[in-house]
């Protein structure tokens, strides 16, 4: 199997380039629940890392349900998550908390135009090669770390989308604010994972 090299004049850490390279072959449908990985030694190899890198890259991977590991024989390519249909109460988390008087705070670590991975083409009926708007938050509730949120929005609904700031902002009701869109159907993908360093 092919993979991108890790730029080793970036100063992103290689294990995190590594993790990254891993988990976008994954989301492409390129590597398949079941699907076992290279060793350890071919990682190494292949990307010209110590072991320590590689073992904290597969670890991310982990702790997020991506992948798990199987003693004695490799580690493999976890099946997806819970997917939930979602139709009535479809006005955000945001609105939702609010509603309920709580606090509500998030934190925008990812914002930007992206190419749809294939998982996110199959679940929206999206064409190859559409542009998606990905949005990654923290979302904190009176002060406490309680989920993490990867948003995809149609581009071409929602043009400049990935400009706007949602920090401490409801995304649906910025749809309807400003694009006139009403969510009516979607998508949620539900899953317990290890907090990480965000959560820290």
């Amino acid at each position: 199997m092919n993979f991108e090299g890790i730029d080793k004049i970036s100063p992103v850490p290689y294990y995190y380039q590594l993790e990254q390279l891993l988990r976008e072959k994954i989301e492409n449908g390129r590597l398949k629940p079941g699907d076992v990985l290279p060793s350890e030694a071919e990682l190494c190899s292949t990307f010209r890392v110590s072991r320590t890198v590689v073992r904290q890259a597969l670890n991310k991977l982990c702790q997020d349900g991506i992948v798990y590991k199987e003693k004695g024989k490799g580690t493999f390519v976890a099946k997806p998550k819970l997917q939930e249909k979602f139709i009535q109460r479809t006005y955000g988390f945001y609105q939702e908390m609010k509603e309920k008087g709580l606090e509500v705070e998030s934190k925008v670590l990812e914002h930007e135009l992206v190419e749809s991975p294939a998982r996110i083409r199959t679940l929206l009926k999206l064409p190859e090669g559409q542009k998606v708007v990905k949005t990654f938050r923290l979302r904190s509730v009176n002060k406490e770390l309680v989920m993490f949120t990867t948003t995809y929005v149609r581009s071409d609904l929602c043009p400049g989308l990935e400009k706007e700031d949602l920090t401490n902002r409801s995304l649906y009701q910025l749809l309807w604010d400003k694009y006139r869109l009403k969510i009516s159907y979607g998508h949620r993908t539900l899953g317990a994972v290890a907090a990480s360093k965000y959560g820290a």
